[in-house]
Formats: C-alpha cells, sequence, structure tokens
C-alpha cells in the first residue's frame, strides 16, 4: 500500500504462468549451495508447496523370490548332441588354423627366402656354363669321346643387336606375359602342380624362371627347387630391368646342336648372325627351345613344322607378326645341316651316331643343359672290345663290295638291355640307319607268326599247308624256287629253318593277324611310328602279308624285339646309357629300366615257356645257312630277305640271332629301292640274301664277342602243343602227291640238318599275284622268297619316312 500522500500506482494486469518468472530451486541438502537463477519455468517437486504430495512407502515387506529349480541331467541323446557340436567346434577351430597356416607358413618362407637368397648374374652365368662332357664306355675309364664348346658357341649380344621380330618369337613360344608378369605365373604354376598330381611333366615355367634355372643349375623335380625358382624370379624381377633379363635368357638358353645362345644357334641353324634373322627363322629357333634335339629340322622335320606353327599362331595372336599374316609365311628350306656345325671332341666314325644317341638319351632323362653346366662324365652301355669286334666284322665284309651298299648293326645285352656295340653308318654322318631306316623285315618277322600260336597253345610241331603257289586271303603267295619241300603237312619249325612262306601266312591267317601284330609289339616293335599305326594299313587292319614282313620297322626295334626272345620273354628297354657322374666321383644318375618285364603272359613261367618254343623253332637255321657259330653254341636265329615288288630282285637283306649272352641283329640295303648285290669271294656279282652279308657279319662279330665267354646253353625245352610233327602219311595216302611235294622230316635239336644249296635258293621264277596297288592299300610280298628268306615286294610307307616312291630318302619321323 502506497504511503500516504504519495501517487496511486496503476493497477498490474494479471500474467499467464508461462510469463511468470521462475522461482529459483530449493536446495535438496542444506549443506548445498543454491542452483542459480534460472529464467525457465519451475515445477515444485513432491513435498514442495504446490507440489505433489509425497507417496507413501507400504509397510508390506516384499515378496521373497521364488528358488529357480535344481539343473536336471541331459538325457543320452542330448549328450551326443553336446559332444558333437565340441567335436565340430574343435575341427573347425583346426581347419581355420591350417588354412590361416596355408597362407601364413608360405608368405613367411616367401619373405624369408626373398631376403636371404641371392639372384645370379647374367654374365656370370654365361660364363659358368662352358664346360666340358665327356663320353666313356662301359668300363667308366676309356674315354669314347667328348663335347667341347667352340670357342664363340656361347657368343653374348646385346637385346638391341637382336631383331624385335626374333624377340617377340621366344616370347609368343616361351612366355607371352613377359613384360607385365612378376618373374613367375600365377596360372601357370596351378597347371604344372596339376600336371605333376597326374604323374605328367609339370612345365609352366616363365622366362625368368627358366633363366633361373639355368643359371643356377638346380633342376631337381622338387617342390622345394620350385619354390626356390620362384622367390627367385620374383626378386630378379623387382631389382633386374626386364631387358637385362631377356638379354641373359637369349644369351644362355640352349637351342640344339650344342649351341648355347641366340647368336650361337642362327650360326648352328642359318649360317648367319643373329641380327641378319628373318621373322620365320626367328620362330624355328624359338620353337626349338622346349625339345631342342627332337624339334630340329634336320631331326623331326613334321615336328618342327608343327612347333613353327604354333609359335606364328601366338605370334599373330599377340599382334607381333609385323603386319603380315601367318598365311604369308613359308617355313625357312635353307636352314643349315648339323654336319656343318660339329661340337670339337666328337667321336669318329661309327662312334658319333653312339655319342648322338647317347647324348639325346640324357636330354630326355636328365637334360642336357645341366648335364653340360656341371660337366658331367656320361658312362654308356658300350663295350670298348665289342664295339671294334663289330666294327671289324663289317669292315671285313662290305670291303670292296658295290659302293651303294649300307649296312647297320646293333648288339644288344639279353640281361639289361643295354646296347653293347653300334654300328648306325660308316662315316656316322647323315642317316642313321639303325634309329631313322625303315625297312620291311621279311623272313626275320616269321618268329612272331609263331609266338602269337603257342600263345593260342599251337606248338612248333603243328603243321600248315606248305606247298606253292596258294591262294590265301584273296591273294597270290609262293615260295623261293616254287620250294615245296615241306609239303601240306609242314610243321612250324620245319617252315622256320626252310623259310616257307605260304606256310607262315596260313598260320597267320589261323591265328588272327592282329594276334600277329601284338605278339611283335609285345615283343618291342613300336605300335606307331608317329600317328601311323606300325603294323597294318592307314584302316588299322593288317593285310595277310604281315606274316612275311610286310610293313617296316627300324633295325633298332627289331633288335629289341629279338632281344625280348634271347632273355626268354623278359623284356628290356634298349638303352646307351649307364649312370652320369660328376668330376668329383658322384653318381648323379643311373639308367633305371622301368619298362622291364613278361612280354607275352603275366604268368613268368608261361612267358618263359613260349619264348623257349620259338627259340627252339630257331636253333637250326644257323647252321643251315652255313652259319654256325665256333664252340658247338646254340644259337637262335632268322635270316630274310626282301624284294622289289613285282620283280625277282631283293631290295634289303637282313639277319638277326642270339645265344644267352648277346643278341646281334644286321642289315644290308641301299638309300634307294633298288637291286642289291655283292661280289662273292670268287669275285661273282650275285643277289644279296639274309645269309650273304648280313650273315657273314653277325658271324664274324658273334664269334669274336663269344671267343672268351663261357658257353652257355638256353633253358630245359617244355613243348607248348604239340613239338614234333605227325609221322608222314602211308604210300596209299600220298598218291596224289607230287615227288616234290614230299614232307621233309626234321631233325630233333641235337642233329644237324641238311645245308640248302644255292642252286635251291636262286632258281626260282618271278612271281604272279592277283593283288593291284592302290592309294591306301598295300599289295603282300611278291617274287622269290629264297630258303635263306628272301621275301619279294617293297611295301614302303611314304609317310613313315626312309624310301620314297621315286627312290630317295626322307626324314623319318621319331616315334613318340
Amino acid at each position: 500500500m502506497p504511503g500516504p500522500g504519495g501517487p496511486v500506482p496503476p493497477p498490474v494486469p494479471p500474467q499467464h504462468p508461462s510469463e511468470q518468472p521462475t522461482n529459483l530451486l530449493p536446495p535438496l541438502h542444506e549443506d548445498q549451495p543454491r542452483e542459480p537463477e534460472l529464467l525457465t519455468h519451475y515445477e515444485p517437486l513432491p513435498g514442495e508447496p504446490g507440489g505433489p504430495p509425497l507417496a507413501q512407502r507400504s509397510e508390506e515387506p516384499e515378496a521373497e523370490a521364488e528358488p529357480e529349480p535344481e539343473d536336471t541331467p541331459p538325457t543320452d541323446e542330448e549328450g551326443r548332441r553336446m559332444r558333437r557340436k565340441k567335436i565340430w567346434r574343435r575341427v573347425r577351430r583346426t581347419c581355420y588354423v591350417l588354412v590361416a597356416l596355408g597362407f601364413v607358413v608360405p608368405i613367411a618362407a616367401f619373405f624369408i627366402g626373398y631376403q636371404m637368397w641371392d639372384i645370379p648374374q647374367p654374365e656370370q652365368v654365361a660364363l659358368d656354363q662352358q664346360q666340358t662332357v665327356t663320353f666313356y664306355y662301359s668300363d667308366g675309364q676309356t674315354e669314347l669321346g667328348k663335347i667341347v664348346p667352340e670357342s664363340g658357341a656361347r657368343t653374348q649380344v646385346k637385346l638391341d643387336d637382336i631383331p624385335k621380330h626374333v624377340q617377340n618369337a621366344v616370347l609368343a613360344a616361351e612366355n607371352p606375359t613377359f613384360w607385365s608378369d612378376d618373374g613367375f605365373s600365377y596360372r601357370g604354376i596351378a597347371g604344372a602342380v596339376w600336371r605333376q598330381i597326374r604323374g605328367l611333366e609339370g612345365g609352366g615355367s616363365t622366362i625368368t624362371q627358366q633363366y633361373i634355372k639355368v643359371a643356377t643349375g638346380k633342376d631337381e623335380k622338387t617342390y622345394t627347387r620350385k619354390f626356390r625358382e620362384i622367390v627367385l624370379a620374383k626378386k630378379m624381377s623387382d631389382q633386374v630391368d626386364k631387358k637385362t633379363i631377356l638379354e641373359g635368357y637369349l644369351n644362355t638358353i640352349y637351342f640344339g646342336r650344342g649351341a648355347y645362345g641366340i647368336q650361337a644357334a642362327a650360326k648352328a641353324y642359318f649360317g648367319k648372325d643373329v641380327k641378319n634373322l628373318t621373322l620365320e627363322e626367328g620362330a624355328v629357333l624359338a620353337g626349338a627351345i622346349q625339345m631342342p634335339s627332337q624339334w630340329d629340322p634336320e631331326v623331326d622335320l613334321p615336328g618342327a613344322k608343327d612347333r613353327w606353327d604354333y609359335v606364328i599362331k601366338r605370334m599373330n595372336e599377340q599382334g607381333w607378326l609385323d603386319g603380315r599374316k601367318p598365311g604369308e609365311l613359308q617355313y625357312p628350306t635353307t636352314w643349315q645341316t648339323a654336319d656343318k656345325w660339329q661340337n670339337q671332341g666328337m667321336a669318329d666314325g661309327p662312334r658319333m651316331q653312339i655319342q648322338y644317341r647317347a647324348k639325346a638319351e640324357v636330354e630326355k632323362r636328365y637334360g642336357w643343359d645341366q648335364a653340360q653346366q656341371q660337366g658331367l662324365k656320361i658312362v654308356t652301355t658300350i663295350d670298348a672290345k665289342a664295339q671294334q669286334q663289330l666294327e671289324d666284322a663289317v669292315k671285313r665284309n662290305m670291303t670292296n663290295q658295290p659302293e651303294e651298299l649300307r649296312t647297320s648293326a646293333v648288339s644288344l645285352d639279353p640281361k639289361t638291355g643295354g646296347v653293347l656295340a653300334y654300328y648306325g653308318s660308316k662315316d656316322g654322318k647323315g642317316m642313321d640307319y639303325n634309329w631313322q631306316g625303315y625297312r620291311s623285315p621279311g623272313s626275320t618277322f616269321k618268329p612272331f607268326v609263331a609266338i602269337a600260336g603257342l600263345k593260342q597253345g599251337k606248338g612248333i610241331g603243328t603243321t600248315y599247308d606248305g606247298t606253292t603257289p596258294q591262294k590265301i586271303s584273296g591273294t597270290i603267295f609262293r615260295n623261293a624256287g616254287d620250294d615245296a619241300r615241306c609239303g601240306k603237312e609242314c610243321a612250324v619249325k620245319d617252315a622256320m629253318r626252310m623259310s616257307i612262306n605260304t606256310a607262315f601266312v596260313n598260320m597267320g591267317v589261323d591265328v588272327g593277324l592282329q594276334n600277329v601284330a601284338k605278339a611283335a609289339i609285345e615283343a618291342g616293335i613300336p605300335e606307331q611310328y608317329g600317328a601311323q599305326k606300325t603294323l597294318a594299313e592307314a584302316n588299322g587292319i593288317p593285310q595277310a602279308g604281315l606274316a612275311l614282313g610286310q610293313y617296316p620297322v627300324r633295325p633298332i626295334d627289331l633288335a629289341t624285339a629279338f632281344n625280348t626272345l634271347a632273355a626268354e620273354g623278359t623284356k628290356h628297354e634298349t638303352h646307351f646309357v649307364q649312370k652320369l657322374v660328376k668330376p668329383d666321383g658322384t653318381v648323379v644318375a643311373q639308367f633305371i629300366d622301368q619298362k622291364t618285364g613278361p612280354a607275352f603272359d603275366q604268368s613268368a613261367d608261361k612267358n618263359q615257356q613260349i619264348a623257349r618254343n620259338v627259340t627252339e623253332s630257331m636253333l637250326q637255321v644257323a647252321s643251315s645257312s652255313n652259319l654256325a657259330l665256333k664252340g658247338n653254341r646254340q644259337v637262335a636265329s632268322k635270316t630274310g630277305t626282301h624284294g622289289i615288288e613285282n620283280s625277282d630282285r631283293n631290295s634289303d637283306a637282313w639277319m638277326a640271332g642270339y645265344t644267352p649272352q648277346v643278341s646281334t641283329t644286321v642289315w644290308v640295303g641301299t638309300d634307294f629301292i633298288q637291286e642289291i648285290k655283292w661280289i662273292t669271294p670268287q669275285g661273282v656279282k650275285k643277289d644279296i640274301y639274309g645269309k650273304d652279308l648280313p650273315g657273314m657279319i653277325w658271324r664274324d662279330y658273334m664269334n669274336a664277342y663269344l671267343s672268351d665267354k663261357p658257353v652257355e646253353k638256353f633253358s630245359n625245352f617244355k613243348a607248348i602243343g604239340r613239338a614234333e610233327p605227325p609221322p608222314p602219311p602211308s604210300p596209299s595216302n600220298k598218291k596224289e602227291e607230287t615227288a616234290s611235294h614230299t614232307p621233309t622230316s626234321t631233325p630233333s635239336s641235337g642233329t644237324s640238318p641238311t645245308p640248302t644249296s644255292d642252286a635251291q635258293v636262286t632258281s626260282g621264277k618271278p612271281p604272279t599275284t592277283s593283288c593291284v596297288p592302290s592309294r591306301g592299300h598295300r599289295c603282300p610280298p611278291t617274287g622269290p622268297t629264297g630258303t635263306d628268306d628272301q621275301d619279294p615286294g617293297d611295301t614302303r610307307n611314304p609317310n613313315r619316312g626312309g624310301r620314297l616312291p621315286d627312290g630317295t630318302m626322307s626324314p623319318p619321323e621319331e616315334p613318340r
């Protein structure tokens, strides 16, 4: 209320609660200061003036919580489920750990190796590889020959001196992603592992990996070596310029012909410097890198061309043909022969081919570049004394003979398959007739007809019609000189001794020509030469002439098959290399015969019995041909002669035979399809049969080789089926037979048969045949077939190498 006499203040209008000032909050406790004044609205708390009343606490005690029920034991099923959960939990955790380790451990090992291992230096690599490889005879002491890198054989060149198209050819063949990869290929490694799991060759190496392998000299087929190679390849890619790597690779990789590096390869193949190579020539060299001894155009022209096509295709895919199209390019035809690029220290004469065969074997089994890097000693299977004896036998019998005649011979050890002596040609250059000559074996094939019969229980006393001529399977067949001595009941062993063609053709048809081919393949004749079946027509079906050696084989393969018979059915792999030895005497590799085993039957006893029975059928052939060995030695043998189609002249002559200690096969022929004649000791020029030059070379060598060996006999003879022919028919049953058809009884193994005269051999007349040659069809042999086994009728397949229709020679295709 105003004081007395003062003015009366105006009335205060009522305010909305939101407009009223906010009261201060009282302190919760007396010892706490008051909250600062706020300009916000205040809501009274419970118990304060204007606030809600305080809640009354209930006096009733709180209800006690109900006790939880006690755990009940799990049932059996629940227990099993719990255990399974625990087990799988542990398995999962273990898998997690293993997976983690699978990543962590290799990564850790990679980084450790990356830090610890040093990469090789390119220039030092090239210098370290120039070492001499020495070949030794089987005694490991007598030197056979050497391969010494020529000065300049590995000439360093700068990458800028190598044409870009040559570089691209190598990249296309070996590593198209070289410029962008990390030194290794993840895809290549995965492919290599998968191939190795399946027992195939690994492969998949990049150029950098190949360079590391060459540089370190480590080529063991182990995952450890491969891992180290990958680590070093990555490290080299990181630390060395790609151009330097490619330059080092091209200066050290092996191209064949003893040439290391692209410059030496250009000289070896084309006789020019690398800077002058064309794109096509560069593709030839690039194609040879993977298998240099095989894809040399002089060794396997079809294979080399296929590889060249592959390189050109890959170059085209990468756009590296310099604007040209694949169809515009032609395979070079002016490559230089290997004769002009001989390594120093090569053996002379026939021994050059021994060295070549041994080298090819080392390359296939071990790697030639590894052998030369380490300067290995190659101990061969060749017996130095036996080799000289074989060369002497050839020289003695071939001296003063017609110049066009060629000969080959190979002698094997029946116990191991090792080559004891080898004669591929006179000078050791050019064609190796043992390995590259494809010849129809004539009657030397007849033992395999007998084997097919023995496998069916038909013994060597089983008889077949041996009269002549006969029409068999639609074709007329004759015996040499129309020899009908064996008659209609001609026993197999008599037909073998007298070489009765018609009896063996009848037997071949009887036992099945496919079974005859199978028996020969089991003995050692390859089933195929390249893509061509060996013992059949192009359609895979053999003709009846198979029984008379119609289809060509290589002398080395026929020798292998006869060696299986000498080993009484145990087949061995024919080989030249015994072992590889480091200069310090450490053996780094030794030949292991992985193909040995029974040839004709899984039962060892039955297999031996089959081989021993066919041996029994051949025990009298040598003596009946005046080729018996000294010392009354048991020897099984077969002569053979093959003739020119529709002619009474011979083109090939053979002799193959063995004792328990040695098996030897000899061939005589020419480079062309022409008649072969020899000059007898009396100076008379006569047709050559198996018992002539081939038989004389065989006899002289066998006598020399066995002269200081003990006399060994074959195992006891246990006949399969009939061993002896039936007794001759009574006179009353012979009224319809002429005297010339009288069967000739065969003496037992211990008696000497009557030798066959030359007049009986050569008195025949040219036969006729109802077969007309056509494309894809061979006619069986025609012409005289002598008791010394001439089987005329040249049925060369020109697609298999050797003789072409015009009489020239073509390079053979190696079996794959």
